[in-house]
């Protein structure tokens, strides 16, 4: 027998066979590439909208189709704020993973995948309008993208739009309903038959009754203080005829910012946040509660004024009636830090509430004051706000 035999038997075996077929597949096995998606996809994906174009302007304030749920679903609202000729046009829409929270008396949109919201919508043709609802809305609310249902059986059904969320302190917020019925009688917007909340009123601030007899007698133990004391009625019965937003000789290296309501060219009542030093904070570490200080003057700002912001008001406004919008939205329940500094935030903090009350309506007015608050004067250097806080 030869050596090689084994080498010749090895090369002449058989090839090893091929691996069998795969299995059937079992349709009951096979997960859908959207069910896949929708496992992958964050809480909320599918309710907003679209990737936003490249091109798109991020800086400028959006127009097209915009969802209001609060003061902005009253057409006569929008349309004094926008400065419209006529009343506009709104279309009862809904959006879907969202939710309503209560910031002080105003509606706060927050993500809340699978809710709804109610509203309507308005088509905002211009920039400049855009940027009106923004300022409106004050720094705490965004105008985000979202996607808007129309169930009214017209076209389009649905559509992309954009809505204002709250981006503000969700601390501040608390659970409620907001109704735009009881929110036009409270600020004197009322209509013919109130008991339709849509229904609009040109009714003028001139034949508005007098807000302060509902809190003359207990603002002392809001931290208000008059000056002097035994005017108080005569003080808040005064008609205000335009607000001047002032800083004065710097001290400490900044400004003490207050608001003159004037009264008359030689007469006015100011109104000063100013820190207590003396009742200790219990939301700023180390500051102090605030005391709101109204003095009436006999001149329309102080000597001492380093420039004055005037912010036309609307007719018929009285001192009390500005004083009851600070008492009845929280304002005078003010913090200021371990240094006392805090009144800039306060004043721009109020600016936005007036604007947003239409107690004062020219937006650039608005702006301009609250430019003028982010300096030093008479310097007009930058000067970054020192944030107060608001307690309950």
């Amino acid at each position: 027998m030869s050596d090689n035999q084994g080498d010749g038997g090895a090369a002449g075996s058989a090839p090893p066979p091929p691996p069998p077929p795969p299995l059937p597949e079992d349709p009951r096995s096979k997960v859908s590439p959207f069910v896949k998606k929708l496992r992958s996809a964050p809480p909320g994906h599918f309710f907003q909208p679209e990737r936003l174009p490249s091109h798109q302007d991020l800086f400028s304030a959006p127009t097209g189709p915009y969802f209001f749920y609060g003061t902005l679903s009253n057409s006569a609202m929008l349309r004094d704020v926008l400065g419209l000729e006529t009343e506009p046009q709104l279309r009862p829409a809904t959006i879907i993973g969202f939710e309503c929270k209560l910031w002080g008396q105003y509606p706060a949109l927050l993500d809340a995948p699978g809710k709804v919201v109610h509203g309507t919508v308005y088509h905002v043709e211009t920039k400049e309008h855009g940027e009106r609802l923004a300022s409106y809305e004050t720094d705490n609310y965004r105008a985000d993208p979202c996607r808007i249902n129309y169930p009214d059986g017209n076209e389009p059904v649905d559509g992309f739009g954009h809505v204002f969320k709250f981006v503000g302190n969700v601390r501040d917020l608390s659970d409620g309903t907001f109704d735009l019925g009881t929110w036009l009688r409270r600020v004197k917007r009322v209509a013919e038959d109130s008991s339709d909340a849509n229904l609009t009123s040109n009714e003028s601030w001139a034949t508005i009754s007098s807000t302060f007899t509902r809190f003359t007698n207990h603002l002392s133990s809001l931290a208000i203080h008059f000056v002097p004391a035994s005017r108080q009625t005569q003080i808040l019965a005064m008609p205000v005829k335009r607000m001047l937003i002032v800083p004065h000789q710097q001290a400490a290296g900044t400004d003490h910012w207050c608001i003159y309501l004037s009264t008359s060219p030689i007469s006015s009542v100011c109104v000063d946040c100013t820190p207590s030093y003396t009742v200790p904070s219990s939301v700023l570490q180390g500051g102090s509660k605030a005391n709101i200080i109204i003095s009436e003057l006999p001149h329309e700002t102080s000597p001492d004024a380093q420039t004055a912001f005037v912010l036309d008001v609307a007719p018929g406004l009285s001192v009390g009636q500005a004083i009851g919008e600070v008492t009845q939205n929280g304002r005078h329940k003010y913090e200021f830090d371990a240094n006392g500094v805090g009144c800039r935030w306060w004043i721009t903090d109020m600016i936005n509430l007036f604007y947003q009350l239409q107690v004062v309506g020219n937006a650039s007015q608005v702006a301009e004051a609250k430019a003028g608050l982010l300096k030093l004067w008479p310097d007009q250097t930058p000067h970054p706000l020192d944030q107060g806080a608001y307690y309950h």
